[in-house]
């Protein structure tokens, strides 16, 4: 996807361990769904999932942001420097994947 400035954007992150995933996409549901598949498919076989404690998905007004980036200090736009807004943090449980 090409993402304009004037696009309307949101920036789903979910932060685990020492690292993350994440997943932009046009509406925040979208970038919930994404983001919970790909931190399953990056971390699965790293991590085990809890099956009680969900995992914190954190979403980001990304509209007219070209790049980012996160630091220990929040999410960046990665020319301005200024912090994305944040919207909300909602939970969901991740599934484990099989080890090989």
């Amino acid at each position: 996807m090409n993402y304009v400035n004037t696009a309307t954007s949101y920036l789903a992150i979910i932060f685990i361990g020492g690292g993350s995933s994440w997943a932009r996409e046009e509406t925040a549901f979208e970038a919930i769904k994404s983001v919970k598949v790909h931190c399953e498919d990056d971390w699965g076989r790293l991590f085990s999932f809890s099956e009680t404690e969900p995992a914190r998905i954190n979403v980001y007004d990304a509209t007219g942001v070209e790049g980012w980036y996160a630091d220990d200090h929040g999410v960046f736009n990665g020319e301005t420097n200024e912090k994305i807004p944040y919207l909300y943090t909602v939970t969901a449980l991740l599934k484990n994947k099989r080890k090989r």
